[in-house]
């Protein structure tokens, strides 16, 4: 979500959020990564370098949220200023939605379980079409409808996953994925409602926490 549209008193709560976003998301690629050093199995390799993306599509985030208050402190803002200010909001968005489309496609080209790359540039292209737009306020709905669809399709994979294996892993997981879909539908009612995205975001940090501790408990098996 730009800037500009976050709630004021919630500028600087949201930056902290990006920040422990950037180090789970971190974490749970880290994790995966160490597992499938393990056990050699592709389909960890690809969630690994999919929480990577996230990873850096928060640091965009967090990055340019601090660029964009450093400008913003300043006691005179000139023209300029806010003409740099917006140009600089585009380009954060327009990264961040790269980044993190760009893993949204790993993690349902892992979950098609299909040694195909044909199949992932498919998905990318559809994406890159579908996501063209000269509105921030547009392009911002878009990625987020495209995004619920997406971790809901993934998170029917691991109902799907909980429903064969029946344990408390598979379980955290398919709720983890429930509750990022859900963070994904509330930022779509956010360009109209703040609040909808204090919410989503603190779905998304519940999502990606119970990824992380599943993760943990794999590991230490």
């Amino acid at each position: 979500m730009p800037m500009h549209q976050v709630l004021p008193w919630f500028i600087y709560p949201n930056i902290i959020l990006g920040i422990l976003f950037t180090v789970v998301t971190f974490i749970v690629s880290f994790y995966a990564y160490k597992h499938y050093k393990v056990t050699k199995e592709s389909q960890l390799r690809l969630f690994s370098l999919s929480f990577l993306l996230f990873c850096l599509a928060y640091v965009v985030q967090v990055v340019s949220g601090f660029l964009i208050i450093d400008k913003m402190s300043e006691n005179v803002l000139r023209m300029t200023h806010m003409h740099e200010i917006r140009g600089l909001m585009d380009v954060a968005l327009n990264l961040h939605i790269f980044f993190y489309l760009l893993g949204l496609v790993l993690l349902v080209y892992m979950t098609l379980k299909v040694k195909k790359i044909s199949v992932f540039l498919l998905l990318t292209a559809i994406l890159g079409i579908a996501m063209v737009s000269t509105s921030a306020p547009l392009l911002t709905i878009k990625f987020h409808i495209i995004a619920a669809l997406f971790f809901a399709f993934v998170a029917v994979y691991y109902y799907n996953n909980y429903k064969e294996k029946k344990n408390k892993t598979s379980l955290l997981v398919w709720v983890a994925f429930v509750l990022i879909c859900i963070s994904q539908i509330d930022f779509i009612f956010a360009v109209e409602r703040g609040f909808s995205f204090v919410m989503g975001r603190l779905f998304e940090l519940a999502g990606y926490i119970c990824i992380l501790i599943n993760l943990i408990i794999i590991t230490k098996k």
